[in-house]
């Protein structure tokens, strides 16, 4: 193309002094990036094979050196992974109270009262006493051989009650008894026996008396006796009911301290570790880890394509699930490392223990970063994925799963709004009051909250946990940023300063240009809110729409003095050149500024392939035979067409805000018919096929577009004491 008349030489693009190569270049590492976390497969690849071992392999470590009860040991022995062994101590404890609880069983058998008449006779066959006294001895014996009567009371006494069978022929009952001084020994029963003798035969002499106490004393004998047999029997299905009784050893968790003698309990434990160590890796471990892996991408997979369909934001989604999922994964194993050496460099309990250390791991943070990258939803299924690979990490535990899973909600539903680089900071913060309260109810749930300082130390570093996340997502936000091109609102908001070397180069170079852009945005920002499009992508976008026309700025009408243009001294086809020109220079100063992909792609989209009408119609009617024929399709711009709801809104708003500032007199009759006509004449030439905007969308956007219009050129009050438009008509009649 040849500049015309007075037209000023193309800008040339700066130049550096040591240019980079083009592999170097933003743009080109970002689209190689892109290539490579396109390919799905590789890192589902990648995925199982980083991960399997660790799903498979639980130790960290343990020498397996033997050693023996009384040596020294050589280096700090932990606990490779959680071990539970046979606590003999308690177990033993726990047996003999419960044996101890068991009551002794005694048989009651007394003797019928005809039996003890019969040896009573006998007994006193030979004595010269009345049928009477016989009777009356008979009744004495039988009142007292009718109470329990233990032979010794000594071990009675040793228990709370004991257990009374009463051996009849035929039945056997039994009882627990508790008045155990109600009980008599032989001895007590049979002076019971004597003083009421003494009482029943007063008559008799003395000596008789004593003569008969004494015959009668052999014939009372005890009619409750220990059943040895049966107490021991019950005894020992009362300990053998007791299960053994293990302890566990959390993982990490010194077994015996470097120079520290080895205890025979310690001798047993490491014993049990090296015979299972054997089994912590095998080839089937590998295989059943590397399968349920493989399901988990396969799931993820599927789930993260139907979810595309709704959401566009992120182009490789998949990937980065995955890859937040795989790092927070290794980052929590090598957490695990460093919490052993940190732990083990204490001696003073809870510091000491390992297991409160690891709530500070920041396990939601792959969660939160997902979330401000794709949505909440997306986040949800990636923490609970790495919910698992974490419990998995900690020898599959399922209180470290459910402390992740928790964790990673609370970061999910934490972060409402990212405006604000602090956001991300709150969300912490609040990621960590709820991993103080998870593991508050973890060690209620657990050990009833004791030892207190252990628990107290847990909830600290859960809170600890959650700041944790808040930096580590800081760190690493602007770099996910970059390599999966997403843009977020903080980004966005910083590209809408107005202090923006670009724009302000736009409102210097193209103040016109500036105006437009600023009111074509608040239009697209407004519509985009009516049908739930992203309103701050409309409005960034429209500031940078046409930083093109930089380039020429004074070919555009809103820039060129009133009453004069460029184009009155060139061709039609010229001028339509200059025009589309405009795209391809804002796509290079796009580039060039390293504006974020979504915005740059607007630049080319706004404008669709729509017609360059004026100038077509201009080349229409000068039309001269001789020249080739004239060609609607070298008059209209390259393209593409809108891809995205936003590029729609965008494109109408553009047209619309330029052809608002025709109408003369503002109404709302005279912006709907504005509206109505501008976004027909769009919908008609097709430039919306390839997004998804819907008719009610188009509805919604029309009427917003109106508000807008009558906002912002609606009439105002006329200054008291001025009259504008005499002064406009004396310069007219001057001029």
């Amino acid at each position: 193309m040849t500049p015309g008349a007075g037209e000023p030489p193309p800008r040339q693009p700066r130049q550096t002094w040591f240019p980079r190569p083009a592999w170097l270049r933003p743009a080109s590492l970002q689209a190689r990036a892109e290539r490579l976390l396109s390919r799905e497969l590789l890192w589902s690849a990648v995925f199982v094979v980083l991960l399997a071992p660790i799903l498979a392999y639980q130790g960290c470590g343990l020498p397996l050196a033997e050693y023996r009860a009384g040596d020294i040991a050589p280096v700090t022995l932990k606990a490779p992974h959680d071990i539970e062994v046979l606590d003999e101590a308690a177990t033993r404890q726990l047996r003999q109270q419960e044996r101890d609880r068991v009551l002794p069983v005694y048989d009651f058998v007394p003797l019928p009262v005809e039996d003890l008449r019969e040896r009573v006779r006998g007994a006193l066959s030979l004595r010269s006493l009345q049928d009477e006294a016989v009777e009356a001895a008979v009744r004495r014996l039988a009142r007292v051989a009718s109470g329990r009567i233990v032979s010794r009371r000594e071990g009675l006494m040793a228990h709370e009650g004991i257990i009374i069978r009463e051996v009849e022929p035929g039945t056997m009952q039994e009882s627990s008894f508790t008045r155990l001084d109600e009980i008599q020994d032989l001895d007590e029963a049979r002076r019971a026996l004597r003083s009421g003798l003494e009482e029943d035969l007063s008559q008799r002499p003395a000596a008789e008396r004593r003569d008969v106490a004494a015959q009668l004393e052999g014939v009372l004998l005890p009619n409750l006796s220990l059943n040895a047999s049966e107490t021991e029997r019950r005894r020992a299905a009362a300990m053998s009911s007791v299960p053994d009784v293990f302890k566990r050893i959390a993982r990490g968790r010194a077994i015996v301290r470097e120079g520290e003698v080895i205890t025979p309990e310690a001798e047993l434990i490491l014993a049990r570790v090296r015979a299972g160590r054997a089994a912590l890796v095998s080839w089937k471990g590998l295989a059943g880890a590397a399968l349920a892996l493989t399901l988990i991408t396969i799931f993820l997979h599927r789930y993260i394509r139907a979810h595309k369909r709704l959401f566009r934001r992120v182009k490789n989604l998949y990937t980065l699930v995955l890859l937040t999922s795989l790092a927070t994964a290794l980052l929590c194993r090598a957490g695990l490392f460093v919490i052993n050496a940190v732990a083990d460099q204490f001696q003073i309990f809870p510091f000491s223990e390992p297991g409160p250390w690891y709530w500070v791991l920041p396990v939601a943070a792959g969660a939160l970063l997902v979330t401000l990258l794709a949505n909440g939803r997306v986040a949800t299924v990636g923490g609970a994925i790495t919910a698992v690979l974490f419990g998995a990490a900690l020898g599959w535990n399922a209180q470290a799963i459910l402390f992740a899973l928790l964790s990673s909600f609370a970061s999910i539903y934490g972060i409402s709004q990212y405006e604000q680089r602090t956001a991300i900071l709150k969300a912490g913060f609040r990621v960590g009051l709820v991993n103080s309260i998870v593991v508050f109810a973890l060690y209620a749930i657990s050990s009833g909250f004791s030892p207190i300082s252990e628990g107290v130390f847990a909830m600290a570093a859960g809170f600890c946990g959650g700041l944790g996340v808040a930096v580590l997502v800081s760190f690493t936000l602007p770099v996910t940023e970059w390599l999966f091109d997403v843009l977020t609102n903080v980004r966005l908001l910083e590209l809408s300063n107005l202090e923006n070397p670009l724009l302000r180069r736009l409102a210097l170079e193209a103040p016109g240009t500036y105006n437009h852009s600023v009111i074509v945005g608040t239009l697209s920002e407004q519509a985009a809110e009516e049908i739930g499009a992203h309103a701050l992508l409309c409005r960034v976008a429209a500031y940078y729409h046409d930083i093109g026309k930089m380039a020429q700025p004074e070919y555009f009408v809103e820039n060129a003095p009133e009453g004069q243009s460029r184009h009155d001294r060139i061709a039609p086809r010229i001028s339509s050149l200059v025009i589309s020109n405009h795209v391809k220079e804002g796509q290079r100063l796009a580039a060039e500024y390293g504006l974020p992909r979504q915005v740059a792609d607007m630049i080319p989209q706004h404008h669709g392939t729509r017609l360059i009408s004026y100038f077509y119609r201009k080349a229409r009617r000068n039309e001269d035979p001789e020249t080739p024929e004239i060609h609607e399709h070298d008059y209209r711009y390259p393209g593409p067409l809108p891809q995205t709801r936003e590029a729609a809104i965008f494109m109408m708003a553009d047209s619309i805000e330029a052809a608002a500032r025709s109408v003369e007199e503002p109404s709302p009759g005279a912006f709907e018919e504005v509206v109505h006509q501008v976004s027909n004449a769009i919908v008609l030439d097709n430039q919306l096929d390839e997004c998804d905007l819907t008719f009610s969308d188009l509805a919604k956007i029309r009427a917003s577009f109106v508000r807008t219009l009558l906002a912002v050129h609606h009439h105002r009050v006329a200054y008291p004491g001025y009259d504008f438009n005499r002064a406009r008509a004396r310069a007219v009649e001057a001029e």
